[in-house]
């Protein structure tokens, strides 16, 4: 026999409420509050803001010190090449003297004293052949201090080159972490509604919330594509970029020679032209805006792989690289055309943000400057945040 019970009122009620009870569980598209989302907004992209200023920071620091390791590598190949110079002229003193002595022998030595025709003669004669011992003595000590003066010159080149390959590695890893941090803070800003990112961009241009504004300008910012094999020819050109540029500046030969001597720093600097669909060189400001966009890579002075603060200026006004950001600044003083103001500067004018040469960019006024940042962000255009000084670039 089954046991079928009847369906009672108390069922019904019971199925009811089960029934009600449905619904309310049922999911439903719930209105979102707008200003809960652009606060939320807001808040999240302050923080993200407030690290990437950080981290940009940091990696704004180790450019800095790439670029003072090598203006400190570019002074010593000057001194180098100074000290060289030297002494090579007291070797070919010190080379006639000693021949002139093989030559003139002992005998001829004691003719030249008995020969005199007087005593006070004989006494010239003597103080003469001291003299001339004395001379030698001294071009001989000359030789000697000027090579212990080059090898510890060439010791010190040495270690500074290994402290740049050090700081190259640095910042390619401190650039790398930026780039993930500016990733993240991207793929967030892109998940945002349109209409919260409307009200983001009014309300921070209404408000002095520089974190908010600046992440989002990072996250929406165009970033250079930098090529693996550039990012790669960086390190590998360095040494050689501020060895063969600093030798340039360092000699007083023609600019073909220049040219000639540059082309083996990094970043193939001895390009000159506009082939290829790149921006001529040469043309100052015009040729520095056509180069915005292009990466940031350390040793590099062309379009073809990229540049460093320095290479940007001497592609922009010469095509080839001719030294360091150093050279440029101590060109400036020595034609006694420097300025510490910026009101000073005039359009077209070499900028530089920070002492000791450090960085260095390209005045186009308004207390604007286009300028090879970092790794991060490359040739861009912006504010002058500091200035060292500078003036009209003098070769």
């Amino acid at each position: 026999m089954s046991q079928r019970r009847s369906f009672t009122r108390r069922d019904a009620l019971l199925f009811a409420g089960l029934g009600v009870a449905t619904t309310l569980l049922t999911p439903v598209k719930l209105f979102a509050d707008p200003q809960s989302d652009l606060e939320a907004a807001s808040a999240q992209l302050d923080s993200l803001g407030a690290a990437l200023a950080e981290a940009m920071d940091n990696l704004n620091e180790k450019t800095y010190a790439l670029d003072a390791t090598n203006n400190k590598i570019g002074e010593v190949q000057e001194q180098i090449a100074e000290t060289t110079d030297q002494l090579n002229k007291q070797r070919l003193v010190l080379s006639a003297a000693m021949k002139s002595a093989y030559k003139a022998g002992p005998q001829e030595t004691l003719d030249f004293l008995l020969g005199a025709s007087s005593p006070e003669d004989f006494v010239s004669r003597v103080y003469y052949m001291d003299r001339t011992s004395k001379q030698e003595a001294d071009s001989i000590n000359t030789v000697k201090a000027l090579g212990d003066q080059l090898q510890a010159q060439q010791l010190e080149l040495q270690a500074e080159q290994e402290n740049l390959q050090a700081q190259v590695a640095e910042m390619k890893t401190t650039a790398d972490g930026l780039q993930s941090q500016v990733a993240e803070a991207k793929a967030y800003y892109d998940s945002l509604d349109a209409e919260v990112k409307a009200q983001l961009a009014a309300q921070e241009a209404a408000s002095a919330n520089n974190n908010v504004a600046y992440a989002i300008e990072t996250v929406t910012r165009e970033t250079p594509s930098n090529s693996s094999e550039s990012n790669d020819s960086s390190s590998n050109d360095s040494s050689s970029s501020s060895s063969s540029s600093s030798s340039s500046s360092s000699s007083s030969s023609s600019s073909s020679s220049s040219s000639s001597s540059s082309s083996n720093s990094g970043g193939g600097s001895s390009y000159s032209g506009g082939g290829g669909g790149y921006p001529a060189a040469g043309g100052g400001v015009a040729t520095a805006y056509a180069c915005i966009g292009y990466p940031y890579v350390w040793g590099g002075a062309s379009p073809a792989t990229g540049f460093d603060c320095g290479g940007l200026i001497y592609y922009c006004f010469l095509g080839y690289r001719a030294g360091t950001a150093g050279t440029i600044g101590r060109a400036i003083r020595a034609a006694g055309n420097w300025h510490d103001s910026l009101d000073e500067l005039n359009y077209g004018d070499i900028v530089f943000t920070r002492a000791g040469y450090e960085h260095v960019g390209i005045y186009i006024g308004g207390g604007r400057m286009i300028h090879a940042a970092n790794e991060s962000v490359g040739v861009i255009e912006g504010p002058v945040y500091a200035c060292y000084g500078g003036g009209p670039f003098s070769g």
